[in-house]
């Protein structure tokens, strides 16, 4: 489900940089509505998001965390949970822009709305 979501926010802002004086315009288009956007939004929220963290942290251990040195292992597996920690957050950031600038909250609309936080991705590698 995560790679659907990130498939439609890649192709949502490909039609963005295509179509920059209409960004609105896109959200009638049935493949990036305002509906389709929110059900794909709904699907990640806090829990979600914290299970796919988890699963991200076990994978990155498993592959990086039995290397030769014990302090060399420990320490890239924390400098990889801080880069994918970051991705995160920089998906967080796309989605923002594009929720501002293609799906702005108007009225008689239900508002579109990343259902997760940078705080629930910070606590979700903190562990």
């Amino acid at each position: 489900m995560l790679m659907v979501c990130q498939d439609f926010l890649d192709s949502t802002e490909s039609l963005l940089s295509s179509h920059p004086n209409n960004p609105t315009g896109i959200a009638s288009r049935p493949t990036s509505s305002r509906k389709t956007a929110r059900h794909l939004l709904r699907e990640f929220d806090a829990r979600e998001v914290r299970r796919g963290i988890d699963t991200l942290r076990k994978r990155i251990e498993k592959h990086f965390g039995d290397a030769d040195e014990e302090q060399i292992s420990h320490k890239l597996v924390n400098f990889v949970c801080q880069e994918c920690q970051r991705a995160y957050e920089r998906t967080i950031d796309r989605w923002e822009r594009l929720i501002e600038e293609v799906y702005p909250n108007t009225e008689g609309e239900k508002p579109v709305e990343v259902a997760f936080t940078r705080a629930d991705v910070q606590a979700g590698f903190r562990r």
